[in-house]
């Protein structure tokens, strides 16, 4: 009886690896085919971010840094630098909202790899007017998505009244 039951018990066992090796390369073919051009597996990527303290640029073209980080699924925004770095190839949505604490003209740019993409305007008539963008990029892996001022002195809102998020598509 007992070498029955260890025979049955050995028996499974090696069915078990056989079916684990099995699964193993079919797991490992599919992953080699997600991760094209050594791309690692990302799910999902999105960030949204928004200033604690209000600011004022101190030079032109400046990135704006936005160092409240509420969700940062992939971790690709980093809030010391307030860029984005691309963690795949594919499409991706940007949307920001800056709040202005003085009147006068001013620009903001969506800038990727130090390009314009995208560029928004307020004439400065008014205190607290608001610069506002949406656009949907194809980016490449490393691909860096920041925004900047244009000019020296421009005020931004801090309390959670400036925003900048992203995600991938």
């Amino acid at each position: 009886m007992f070498l029955f039951s260890f025979y049955c018990l050995w028996g499974i066992a090696v069915s078990i690896t056989a079916y684990n090796d099995d699964c193993g390369k079919v797991n490992e073919y599919l992953l080699r085919a997600a991760c094209k051009n050594n791309s690692p597996i990302v799910k999902d990527t999105y960030f949204s971010a928004s200033t604690k303290q209000s600011t004022t640029l101190s030079a032109q073209n400046q990135k704006i840094i936005f160092d409240d980080v509420l969700v940062n699924r992939g971790n690709a925004y980093d809030k010391s630098t307030g860029v984005f770095t691309c963690p795949r190839r594919g499409d991706y949505k940007f949307s920001f909202t800056i709040l202005k604490t003085i009147s006068a003209a001013s620009h903001i740019l969506l800038m990727v790899n130090n390009n314009r993409q995208l560029l928004t305007y307020t004439p400065g008539r008014h205190n607290r007017e608001t610069h506002n963008g949406d656009i949907i990029l194809s980016l490449q892996r490393g691909d860096k998505v920041y925004l900047q001022g244009r000019e020296k002195g421009m005020g931004i809102h801090g309390n959670r009244c400036s925003m900048f998020s992203g995600m991938s598509l």
